[in-house]
């Protein structure tokens, strides 16, 4: 099933339900967890990333896709009144 939803057009749900790797990038998980109210996920997801991973290249990975998230969210206005009042 996950190789007919990689190559099946329509049928891509099934690669990201069945899959072992994540739906979401570091960046955009760690966007949702600020998204979602719940700073002590999002410092998780820092933390553990950093046990692996150098310092360097997680501003290119995590922190400025984060940022750009923010920006395409602030653009369309999709961000609550509480969000874009700290922006």
């Amino acid at each position: 099933m996950v190789v007919i939803g990689r190559y099946v057009p329509g049928l891509e749900f099934f690669g990201i339900l069945l899959s072992d790797e994540p739906a979401l990038s570091l960046g955009e998980r760690y966007y949702q967890r600020l998204l979602a109210h719940d700073p002590d996920e999002a410092l998780d997801l820092v933390e553990e990333h950093l046990k692996t991973y150098p310092a360097e290249p997680f501003y290119d990975e995590v922190l400025l896709p984060a940022l750009v998230l923010t920006r395409r969210d602030h653009e369309r206005g999709t961000l609550s009144s509480a969000i874009n009042n700290r922006c």
